[in-house]
């Protein structure tokens, strides 16, 4: 009975062992789930704002070969 009772108490220590570093992991991962995705929204302001720019480079010596 004693043998039991220790390997059921043994099996349940490591069990919620493993369970308390998944936690630990999962919590990582959404951490980094959250640093990559600010850094796709860094990206594509950065792309949208780049064709606004060269837009603009684009059309001021239109302008001034038409005041010309």
């Amino acid at each position: 009975m004693l043998k039991q009772t220790a390997i059921a108490t043994l099996s349940l220590i490591l069990l919620s062992g493993a369970a308390m570093a998944g936690s630990e992991g999962n919590a990582n991962m959404k951490a980094m789930r959250d640093r990559m995705n600010a850094q796709i929204e860094q990206t594509n302001q950065a792309q949208t704002q780049a064709p606004a720019q060269n837009a603009q480079a684009t059309q001021e010596p239109a302008q001034v070969q038409a005041q010309k």
